[in-house]
């Protein structure tokens, strides 16, 4: 069975930007990259805020604003990024 990303970013309900692609063709570290991108461009993060997303955890200026998390379930993987702007990269079927 093939498989799509179904890339989403949203503001708090209101869908900003969608496309779907192929899973294949974007591996794991590139799709994290990806999202942090794209949160970030409809955030408008400015510099320091991207940079302190970026630093290490257990630095002193270091904040979650690309913080990826995952939602493993049985038939579909779901990864998202930020906070009231953020984005949704869900597993799906192709039709």
């Amino acid at each position: 069975m093939a498989i799509d990303y179904e890339i989403t970013v949203y503001d708090g309900t209101k869908v900003l930007f969608s496309k779907t692609i192929k899973m294949g063709s974007i591996g794991t570290n590139r799709l994290d990259q990806m999202m942090c991108c794209l949160t970030a461009r409809y955030a408008e993060l400015t510099g320091d805020e991207i940079i302190a997303s970026f630093l290490n955890k257990n630095a002193s200026a270091y904040h979650n604003h690309l913080l990826i998390q995952r939602q493993p379930s049985p038939k579909r993987v779901i990864y998202s990024c930020g906070d009231s702007v953020h984005t949704v990269v869900a597993s799906k079927p192709r039709q």
